[in-house]
């Protein structure tokens, strides 16, 4: 800590706090109040670094106030470190004021307490009133205590230095000292032996010295005499020694300035060596974080002299799990501040699993299998290894488990595929503590039943299971299945926990809105055509999203993004079918009626990409504007600099091939991503220049910083200028990058800067992950964000990440909080692996 912040206001009088943490509220308001009363307040969480001895610093707090002030509570009564600054400020005879903030039993107040005058200032006495006798019984006789603080320090030094003579008082501080000791106030701390005998011995010393003056005086008489012939010889070797003084002074200069210009290089060596050390600890802190050691990461962070947001958001995710293992049962799954561990068999320690948006899972045999909503499954050995993996041709959400023999399990989910009232399906999995078939799909009728046999139903009926899967997959909720005497159950839902209750609050993550999909459909709606910025003759486009389906309704939810400069609300208007599909896109200002453009493509339409100064690109594969005959051929890209202009398609980048992905640069020039490169568009949308594609690529963003960044597939961060190459990081294990979705299409992947420019976020289907530019390392792990369109890629999210670490992701105008950590001042303990629990000494 800075000196001048030791200080604590300079001549104001000096007190110390001691309370305890569990206090911290009720003391923090008393300090407040104290230093607007123009008192210096010490407190420990204010004047003791993390790196700091906290005993040997206390004990040069409390020397240095100039009173104690005790908040006496259950908590501080029963505290050893409350106990022990109580007897070091008496054994310094400091002035100790108590004042009450909870009542408390007499027989746990401490007997150097218990013979004092209390102040009480618990919720049933008047705050105001309190403080008034605090800063009463504080300005009582204070500049006698003062003092008596000054001496106790130069007494202190005087005795640590070995009681030299040169730390003795001297002239009239010894008659004010003398003084001072002799008007010593009632009820006033004692004078201390040290602060006596400093007091005594500087009297002594100065009549030493007088002694010491008249003997001299008489010495000096008689040499005059004797110096004044020896003065005649001396002026004529000064005057010699003089002219050698002067070349010396020369050679001074010169070796002066020689000694200026090393200086200043060391400084500069110095600054440089520290600048390659605060790299290499960022340098190691990428690495670190990228091989998932979150406390390793923050540790050289921490070193390298970090102490920001990001600090807050790393600590979200660390804290130790095992301590929660010992609740659990071997194999069991459970979500650990939105990352995924089981507990292993033998040592009750945790296990991390690779990130997976699993919501369920059943025991098969000795192994664990997970699986998410749209039916991807994952199997685990007992040592978390994953054995087996498979991902649905169709999105399913398996809602009943069949136990078989040796260890094998089934999965059901029935879903209808629309085309008779006969048809049902039922998509059957079959599990065994090594391996996962591929998933059979049976079409029968509500009143058949479909053959298991071998296992203890030969025969289950369709219309039983077909209902309560059904209900699982309207509803959100998990059925009843008890009428199947056993044969059927539900599968286990996966748990969340969080740091530091471990229990009950579920993950870090929470949406702000209901995402039952009415409810968001009709949100949704009223947002955008009741406030009336969709023109009047287009808003029956947007009436289609009003499906009962749940599938339905998620497909063609409108997709809306604003930002202070532009608004763009879309939604799909007609699909399916050999006619291909329509989609409504609306531009405007915010606040303001939009401008509606219809765009007709077979299946070709990927989203759109805001800028911040207002422009709006439009794209994906062979879309036409419908009515429009000038631009009635198929375009890959539409684009516009300016809300209040129409959108224009961009020419000659057809033969390159589908638009997956825009991106707008600080300097207003347009990236567009396709499958064989990435075409480079100047401010208005013209001039297409091509810069090699690295390999994979599936999402785009161009940072505020110039850089270009890329994400591919496979896990791999590229980022560079456009045209000059790009530098490659794995941020991402590949195998959280699932390279097709639930429908067998290719993941849609997309990247987003954050507001204020220093992270980077990513997500492929729901799984989010924030990225650092800085270090080339994710800040969370895969996180699945429960919101229905971060499933189709049709999105242009906003991310907010605040001082505090808490994280905002808004998709589609819907809101999703990743909390921060809940005591910043716990971050550093989090990082020690022997206790990633303790938040500080015992108070």
């Amino acid at each position: 800590m800075d000196e001048t912040e030791l200080e604590l206001g300079g001549d104001d009088a000096k007190v110390f706090l001691s309370y305890s943490r569990k206090d911290r509220e009720r003391a923090q308001r008393i300090a407040d109040v104290l230093r607007e009363r123009h008192f210096g307040v010490f407190k420990d969480t204010d004047d003791i670094l993390p790196t700091e001895e906290w005993k040997d610093r206390l004990e040069q707090l409390i020397a240095e106030a100039d009173t104690v002030v005790f908040l006496l509570s259950p908590h501080s009564a029963t505290s050893e470190v409350c106990a022990w600054e109580v007897e070091h400020a008496t054994a310094l005879n400091k002035r100790i004021a108590p004042i009450v903030i909870e009542e408390t039993d007499s027989g746990d107040i401490p007997p150097l307490l218990a013979r004092l005058n209390f102040i009480f200032c618990t919720e049933r006495d008047r705050f105001e009133d309190a403080v008034d006798s605090l800063v009463s019984a504080l300005h009582l006789d204070i500049q006698w205590i003062r003092e008596h603080t000054r001496l106790a320090g130069l007494a202190d030094r005087w005795e640590k230095a070995g009681k030299p003579t040169r730390l003795l008082l001297r002239g009239q501080d010894i008659a004010d000292a003398e003084a001072w000791r002799d008007s010593h106030p009632k009820d006033a701390p004692e004078v201390t032996q040290a602060q006596a005998a400093l007091i005594s011995e500087s009297r002594r010393g100065a009549a030493r010295r007088q002694r010491s003056w008249v003997i001299g005086s008489l010495g000096v008489a008689a040499a005059t005499v004797a110096l004044a012939v020896f003065a005649w010889f001396q002026s004529v070797e000064a005057d010699r020694q003089r002219g050698v003084a002067e070349a010396n002074a020369v050679e001074a200069d010169r070796q002066r300035g020689v000694a200026e210009e090393n200086a200043a290089e060391a400084a500069r060596q110095r600054d440089s060596a520290e600048q390659q050390r605060r790299e290499a600890l960022l340098r190691l802190a990428g690495d670190r974080l990228r091989s998932n050691d979150r406390p390793g990461g923050i540790s050289a962070l921490m070193e390298a002299g970090v102490d920001d947001v990001r600090l807050k958001v790393l600590a979200s995710g660390i804290a130790d799990p095992d301590p929660l293992m010992e609740r659990l049962e071997p194999g069991v799954p459970v979500m650990w501040n939105g990352e995924l561990y089981m507990r292993s068999d033998g040592d009750r320690k945790a296990i991390p699993l690779p990130a997976f948006p699993a919501s369920q899972f059943v025991r098969v045999g000795a192994s664990t299998a997970m699986f998410s909503e749209t039916g991807a499954i994952r199997l685990h050995d007992g040592a978390g290894k994953t054995l087996a993996e498979a991902t649905p041709a169709r999105a399913t959400r398996p809602c009943a488990a069949n136990w078989g023999p040796q260890g094998s399990v089934r999965l059901f989910s029935v879903h209808s595929p629309g085309y008779s009232a006969c048809s049902l399906r039922v998509t059957m999995t079959r599990l065994s503590e090594t391996t996962i078939d591929e998933p059979q799909v049976i079409s029968v009728c509500e009143e058949e039943g479909f053959e298991v046999s071998g296992w203890r139903e030969p025969m289950i009926g369709v219309a039983d299971i077909g209902e309560v899967c059904s209900a699982a997959l309207g509803g959100g909720g998990y059925p009843d299945l008890s009428g199947f005497d056993g044969a059927l159950s539900p599968p286990s839902l996966i748990l969340p926990f969080r740091y530091p209750e471990m229990a009950g609050e579920g993950g870090l993550w929470s949406a702000e809105q209901s995402l039952d999909p009415v409810a968001v459909t009709n949100d949704l709606l009223r947002r955008v055509v009741g406030d009336e910025s969709i023109p009047r003759g287009n808003r029956r486009n947007f009436g289609i999203t009003n499906f009962a389906n749940a599938e339905a309704a998620w497909y063609i939810l409108p997709q809306y993004s604003d930002n202070a400069a532009v608004r763009v609300v879309s939604a799909i208007t007609s699909w399916g079918g050999t006619g291909g599909e329509t989609d409504e896109v609306c531009i405007g200002p915010p606040g303001e009626t939009l401008s509606c453009t219809s765009f007709h493509h077979f299946s070709g339409y990927n989203g759109y990409s805001l800028s911040r100064t207002g422009g709006v690109i439009v794209f994906g594969e062979g879309m036409s504007a419908a009515g429009d005959g000038e631009n009635a051929g198929p375009n890959n890209a539409w684009v516009t600099t300016s809300p209040a202009e129409p959108l224009r398609p961009v020419e000659g980048i057809a033969s390159y091939g589908e638009v997956l992905d825009a991106a707008f640069g600080p300097d207003g020039r347009i990236a567009l991503l396709t499958p064989t490169t990435i075409i480079v568009l100047d401010a208005d949308g013209r001039n297409p220049q091509l810069v090699n594609r690295p390999e994979a690529s599936a999402a785009m963003e161009w940072l505020s910083s110039g850089e270009l960044v890329v994400m591919a597939r496979n896990g791999i961060l590229h980022a560079g200028e456009p045209g000059e190459g790009f530098s490659s990081t794995r941020l991402v294990a590949e195998s959280e990058f699932p390279s097709v979705d639930a429908n067998g299409d290719p993941s849609p992947i997309w990247l987003a800067e954050s507001e204020d420019g220093r992270f980077l976020g990513s997500a492929v289907n729901r799984v989010f992950v924030l990225l650092d530019p800085e270090l080339s390392a994710p800040m969370t792990t895969g996180i699945s964000v429960p919101d229905p369109q971060m499933d189709n890629g049709r999105t242009d999210p906003a991310i907010v990440v605040k001082e505090d670490g808490e994280v905002v992701l808004i998709v589609n105008g819907r809101t999703y909080r990743r909390r921060a950590f809940p005591d910043e001042g716990v971050i550093a303990d989090l990082v020690d692996p022997e206790a990633p629990l303790r938040a500080s000494p015992k108070r």
